[in-house]
């Protein structure tokens, strides 16, 4: 790596062992999209195609009106709600010694 970085035997780029791999290999893994409960619904992120741009204006009302549709939030909503981030439970911990 350029600039003297250094990688031990932990760390980013370090090989680890997989202990998932057989089940998915093997078509046995479950993935989150196998999974139906009850009263389910699904989550869509919309994000610019232009980096940097300087969204004006959302028009949601055709996505409010569209079967199915629970709720349509932009940023206005979720800062207007209180609303927190989303956690997510299922990242990968780093093993012990790790350097990122």
């Amino acid at each position: 790596m350029d600039g003297g970085t250094k990688i031990g035997a932990t760390g980013l780029g370090a090989p680890m062992r997989r202990v998932e791999d057989r089940r998915f290999v093997t078509g046995k893994g479950d993935f989150v999209d196998d999974f139906a409960l009850p009263n389910m619904a699904f989550a869509y992120v919309v994000r610019s195609p232009h980096a940097h741009a300087r969204i004006v204006g959302i028009d949601k009302a055709a996505a409010c009106a569209a079967p199915g549709v629970i709720a349509v939030l932009t940023s206005h909503d979720v800062i207007a709600d209180n609303i927190k981030g989303i956690p997510c439970p299922g990242f990968p911990v780093a093993p012990d010694g790790a350097r990122f």
